[in-house]
């Protein structure tokens, strides 16, 4: 363990005490510039030491140890241990770890806003406990593997208060008796040690108990009394002289460096350790030593096949120049078509840009003509509808003329027929006035009268029917030329040629 250290501050001035050790965001008091100046010590041996440096901020209030850095309040009371080491300290504090300087300021910032406050006649932010920063350093030498481990204590004591002058009471008079007690606590553990007497009384309070590594033995203390200008706290003021009298008094003998022992037992298993590899790295060695002279008898032999990759290599050198050449010249050429390529990727982009142009302009045109086509539908299946409702009207006029002329042709019929049976009783009529004349014998006068009687017949039914053709013909072309067909014209040519044969008969 190395030597332990304290720094203390007493005094009468309290918020002047406080601004000392803890200062401001911009005019640092002693706690800051001390974490400050050993970040600055590891800085300069970081080539030869590491160092871990972690903080502790406590406050002894009303004889009752606090950790003002736990997050949250706690019922367990902190209690003093001492370790295997000797050493003195608190089981369950925060010990924070701080990597830089940065980190210190909110640390310290932390513990102070924790710490208990009042007033009273004098002050009307007095400090009511005494408040405790350890720092802790582990130390490790990079060249022989050495640790040390360090303490320091920078302790803002509570002021010294006459209760008839402070006037206090209930709580804050309780706070004054603890806070002036501890005090006296510190005074007789000076005097003890002043007078090197064989008992230190550290267990009378918690202030001295806590700080017993730092005030005895291979410690070193130092102590800074503040004093008040003002007359009227000129007894304050001589108390605290007569104080820092007795305390300058005290001689501690020099301080001690000690190793840690874990460490120191670490460090000779090591060397143990290290001792046997070093007996098997000698057999190793003479091994190698042997293995080394066979080697260079074959290097002997080398030498000559190194003579030839020589050459050979000075041959693949020049070959590797002229490549290299060609590399280069390769390189020049990728460079320009990669020039030439970026050239056709801009006016291929913008030749895209174009086409998107173009798709944008041509769907405007599609639905342009879209939108065109469609009304042109539109009107079209409107004419559409106008011409079917007028070949509907027109139809219906036709098919009603046809009815007309349907009926005009059954009259002419009807009158073709009368007409026809007449002239066939006409010539009838004649046709038996001219058989009377011709007598001939019997055979052939029946003979002539069964001949020329069916010829003329036959001769005038040719007549008739073709006269009746004729006359259907006419009024068929006369039907057609006016859009409608005659129904029944061949069957009226053969009613008249069977009347005619029934006539005949």
């Amino acid at each position: 363990m190395a030597t332990m250290s304290a720094f203390l501050l007493m005094g009468k001035q309290e918020q002047e005490k406080t601004f000392t050790m803890e200062g401001t965001e911009y005019n640092r008091g002693v706690n800051y510039r001390t974490l400050e100046k050993l970040f600055t010590i590891a800085k300069e041996r970081s080539e030869t030491f590491t160092y871990d440096i972690s903080v502790s901020v406590l406050e002894v209030y009303n004889e009752q140890i606090r950790d003002l850095l736990a997050t949250a309040p706690t019922s367990k009371k902190l209690e003093i241990k001492q370790a295997s080491e000797g050493f003195h300290h608190v089981p369950g504090t925060v010990e924070a770890k701080v990597h830089n300087i940065k980190e210190v300021w909110n640390v310290l910032q932390a513990g102070s806003n924790a710490r208990a406050v009042g007033s009273n006649n004098v002050n009307e932010h007095s400090s009511r406990s005494h408040c405790m920063l350890c720092i802790m350093v582990k130390a490790k030498n990079l060249l022989n593997g050495e640790c040390t481990r360090s303490k320091l204590w920078l302790v803002d004591l509570a002021g010294s208060e006459r209760l008839t002058k402070t006037d206090v009471h209930g709580e804050r008079l309780k706070e004054a008796q603890n806070i002036n007690r501890s005090l006296s606590a510190l005074g007789d553990v000076i005097s003890a040690l002043a007078s090197k007497s064989s008992h230190i009384p550290y267990r009378n309070s918690k202030l001295t108990h806590l700080l017993q590594d730092s005030l005895g033995g291979d410690a070193k203390t130092l102590m800074f009394v503040q004093i008040s200008p003002s007359d009227q706290d000129l007894g304050e003021t001589v108390s605290s002289l007569n104080f820092a009298t007795r305390v300058r008094g005290i001689e501690l003998g020099t301080v001690k460096k000690q190793i840690d022992t874990g460490e120191l037992q670490k460090l000779k298993a090591m060397l143990e350790k290290a001792r046997q590899e070093s007996k098997s790295k000698d057999v190793s060695l003479r091994r190698l030593e042997e293995n080394l002279q066979n080697l260079e008898s074959k290097a002997k032999g080398k030498d000559h096949t190194h003579k030839t990759l020589q050459e050979r290599i000075k041959e693949l050198e020049g070959q590797f120049e002229l490549k290299t050449a060609m590399y280069h010249q390769s390189e020049r050429q990728v460079s320009h078509l990669s020039d030439r390529l970026i050239g056709k990727e801009e006016s291929c982009s913008n030749l895209q840009q174009k086409v998107k142009e173009l798709e944008h302009k041509l769907r405007e045109q599609n639905q342009l003509e879209a939108a065109t086509c469609k009304k042109k539908v539109r009107d079209l299946e409107n004419k559409l509808k106008e011409q079917m409702q007028k070949s509907e009207s027109e139809s219906a006029i036709l098919q009603h003329k046809i009815k007309e002329l349907e009926r005009k042709l059954k009259e002419q019929e009807q009158n073709s027929e009368s007409l026809l049976h007449q002239k066939i009783k006409e010539l009838e009529d004649k046709f038996r006035k001219q058989e009377q004349p011709w007598r001939l014998s019997h055979d052939f006068v029946d003979a002539v009268k069964a001949t020329p009687g069916e010829w003329k017949r036959s001769e005038y039914l040719t007549e008739i029917e073709s006269s009746h053709t004729l006359r259907s013909s006419h009024s068929v072309n006369r039907h057609l030329s006016q859009g409608s067909v005659p129904v029944k014209g061949n069957d009226s040519i053969d009613q008249m040629k069977h009347k005619g044969e029934v006539q005949k008969q």
